[in-house]
């Protein structure tokens, strides 16, 4: 998925007009009549020379492949603001870091915004560009934690972790400079899974005003009809989410709502809920249906959906210019939404 070839060829690719960009993704076809930009053609083209083997494949490997995509161009420049980290006490203590815009000295609404990777790789490096755009954005504070990871810390280690992240957060608004009346917890891929899960366990007085889901897996029990359409050649493959989910949890613990938040037997009284959905994603299903119940249980929700668009736009915006566009949309909606809340989320 990662592995340093695919990047090398990525990294070359990038500088391409689209002239020559094009007929790198030939083969790569249109799906259910949906066209795929010229860009996101040669991109799953490049993924597509190399094939990892997911059977052997180490979880180090990954981490450190993953970190190198993540830090170069196509994860898109590094957004100037303000960065402090902070050691949150735990067991073991959680490393977070803050973003904050640069000359905001008021209390800001805030956003936990949990980090992705399949519970295995990822953590403050990865994800740090997008964080640092969602801040100057958004004009929030953005909070990112290095939880603990799998296997060496399978379920629930990264859910305690982010629980006491969220919880230190709640008790620092003060000295943090936060609104604490606007709280908001979030997360991509995995983290949309913790974000989804949070909201559930979370006592009503300690949950979030505001819940982000970015492309969440939210039922690890069974394999939903996106999951089989685009098993292979959309950047993530189900085999991967395989591997990610073995190192994560046994298969008895993949029934419990911590890990499948689909399969909780209610979901009421969540906080109101922005999911986004890609629709060349395996996981897009899993992400709609919990929207589904969201809404079935009188949530007020507001969906993003992009047909044309693969898993993890959010780290891949300076490679694929529709990327990039989805970022601005999902930071407007953020604004509009949750900053500055508009009467179509709270009717």
């Amino acid at each position: 998925m990662f592995n340093a070839l695919r990047i090398l060829f990525l990294r070359l690719a990038l500088g391409l007009p689209d002239v020559l960009a094009g007929p790198l993704g030939f083969g790569v076809k249109d799906v259910d009549g949906t066209p795929l930009s010229t860009r996101l053609r040669w991109f799953l083209r490049l993924l597509d020379l190399d094939t990892l083997d997911w059977k052997t494949a180490q979880p180090d490997v990954e981490r450190d492949a993953f970190h190198r995509l993540s830090n170069g161009p196509i994860a898109g420049p590094i957004v100037d603001v303000h960065t402090e980290e902070h050691t949150v006490p735990g067991s073991p203590p959680v490393t977070i870091r803050l973003y904050r815009p640069h000359n905001q000295t008021e209390p800001l609404p805030a956003i936990f915004w949990i980090h992705g990777g399949g519970f295995v790789v990822g953590g403050l490096s990865t994800h740090d560009r997008f964080c640092r755009r969602l801040a100057a954005d958004t004009q929030t504070v953005v909070i990112a934690a290095n939880y603990r990871l799998s296997p060496e810390h399978p379920f629930p280690a990264a859910l305690e972790d982010v629980t006491a992240v969220w919880q230190w957060m709640r008790s620092q608004t003060q000295q943090l400079t936060l609104d604490p009346s606007k709280l908001a917890l979030a997360g991509d891929s995995a983290g949309g899974n913790m974000t989804a899960v949070l909201c559930q366990q979370l006592p009503p007085n300690e949950r979030p005003a505001y819940q982000i889901l970015c492309y969440p897996g939210t039922d690890f029990t069974r394999r939903h009809p996106s999951r089989l359409r685009y098993a292979d050649g959309y950047f993530l493959t189900d085999e991967a989410i395989e591997w990610f989910l073995n190192h994560y949890c046994t298969n008895e613990q993949r029934k419990d709502p911590r890990t499948s938040p689909l399969l909780a037997p209610s979901i009421r009284d969540q906080p109101p809920a922005f999911v986004i959905t890609m629709g060349l994603d395996p996981l897009c299903d899993e992400g709609l249906l919990y929207a589904d119940r969201l809404e079935e249980a009188n949530t007020p929700v507001e969906r993003m959906h992009e047909p044309a668009m693969i898993h993890g736009f959010i780290t891949l915006y300076g490679a694929l210019p529709k990327a990039d566009e989805l970022m601005t949309q999902m930071c407007q909606r953020i604004n509009a939404h949750f900053i500055k809340p508009s009467a179509s989320l709270i009717d």
